[in-house]
């Protein structure tokens, strides 16, 4: 991404995400400048105040990272001289109470240490390219592989990342549902292969983002992916996608797994229950949680599932439908995935979906929010845990003839 060192940054909304308290986390990134100005140009930035803030930056030609705590914590001055028009990596690490700073690949400005907390900093937007204090300060070139981890990455010299970071480890199944004909794409970072059946294709008529769907007419179309151990949560899980019913909605399952009549996983809505998440296991519902939910016909919906530890969410638009429900166990079944009927043949789905990602290790939502905006893809931002958030200043991107590899 581009940014013109006079209003341009990427702001982060505030998140729980980024108080790692006194843990281990990194901030790493690929820059390149464009000038050879000598005020901090900002990288990373969270500020409460002048004595409680917390930056990455480029200072007299040199990185420097600083952090404080009501005044005391730690600064990190490297050593390397920077060039203009040149790509460098740099990281910040904190592991226990040692601090480090890494440029490609090498340590510089020796260990530091500070027990303290960063979470003085709890409720602050993360600032990208800005400094978060003010309207100074601002990066002038480009950034590209921003990440933030909470985890201490790298302890002592590193070979330099040589690709781009993977979108989100967690997801294990994203289908755009875009390109032409009856071509369906995994483009999870382990891809599955997906085989369309009846007369499901790709529409783009109908689609809410990528200028394109998956069409389903009802009476036979649906896809299948064989059966996988990403499809068996023993924790944490989210099942999400868009859907939009032709004309008057019907029962219909969006997502199910299927082993038997006897063993099957379901999410679906229902005319008489409403939105519905459904376990039969050895011939017994041992989770069947629906809410009242009716959707509107020819509309684009957004609905998900969410287990966060033994407690389980439906959503439909952002919003979470009723109270939860509390069920710890989760059947491993040894059946394909399918998607626009249960798998036995009933229940077809007649409309369009779009933007089918199944998580497994991490509980997307647990509260109301605002649904997605775009598809899902390779994150300009890769945040701790691998989470998206929302960014809430867009800027433009990196053009395409300044790249990192």
């Amino acid at each position: 991404m581009v940014l013109d060192g006079t209003n341009d940054d990427l702001v982060v909304a505030s998140s729980t995400d980024f108080d790692f308290g006194t843990g281990d986390f990194t901030l790493d990134c690929w820059c390149r400048r464009t000038t050879t100005d000598s005020g901090g140009d900002t990288i990373f930035s969270r500020y409460l105040s002048s004595n409680n803030q917390l930056f990455l930056d480029v200072n007299l030609g040199k990185f420097r990272f600083f952090f404080q705590n009501a005044g005391v914590g730690v600064i990190i001055t490297g050593t390397t001289t920077l060039a203009i028009d040149t790509w460098y990596h740099v990281a910040v690490v904190r592991t226990g109470s040692t601090w480090k700073l890494f440029v490609n690949g090498t340590q510089e400005g020796g260990d530091q240490t500070s027990t303290e907390s960063v979470n003085n900093l709890t409720g602050q937007d993360f600032y990208i390219g800005g400094w978060s204090g003010g309207s100074l300060y601002k990066f002038e070139g480009y950034l590209d592989e921003v990440r933030i981890s909470d985890s201490a990455r790298w302890t002592a010299g590193f070979t330099v990342p040589s690709a781009e970071y993977s979108s989100d480890a967690n997801t294990k199944l994203l289908l755009h549902l875009n390109g032409g004909a009856t071509t369906f794409v995994d483009d999870s970072f382990s891809p599955h292969t997906v085989t369309a059946n009846g007369d499901a294709q790709i529409d783009s008529s109908q689609y809410k983002f990528g200028g394109a769907s998956g069409k389903f007419d009802g009476t036979g179309d649906y896809l299948t992916v064989l059966d996988s151990d990403d499809w068996y949560h023993s924790g944490d899980f989210t099942w999400d996608c868009w859907v939009r019913f032709n004309g008057t909605p019907t029962s219909a399952v969006f997502i199910a797994q299927y082993q038997d009549a006897s063993n099957l996983l379901r999410f679906d809505y229902n005319t008489t229950n409403g939105l519905e998440f459904s376990i039969y296991s050895g011939g017994v519902w041992v989770l069947d949680m629906y809410r009242a939910w009716t959707p509107s016909a020819d509309t684009w919906h957004h609905v998900a599932v969410v287990r966060s530890g033994s407690t389980w969410y439906l959503f439909a638009d952002g919003l979470q439908l009723g109270t939860t429900a509390t069920y710890a166990g989760y059947p491993n079944l040894a059946g394909s995935l399918y998607i626009g009927q249960v798998g036995d043949g009933t229940n077809y789905f007649n409309g369009w979906i779009d933007e089918v990602r199944i998580s497994n290790g991490i509980a997307r939502w647990t509260a109301d929010f605002t649904v997605p905006t775009e598809e899902y893809s390779a994150l300009a931002v890769l945040l701790n845990k691998r989470e998206r958030h929302r960014i809430a200043r867009p800027i433009d991107r990196i053009p395409s003839d300044v790249l990192v590899w």
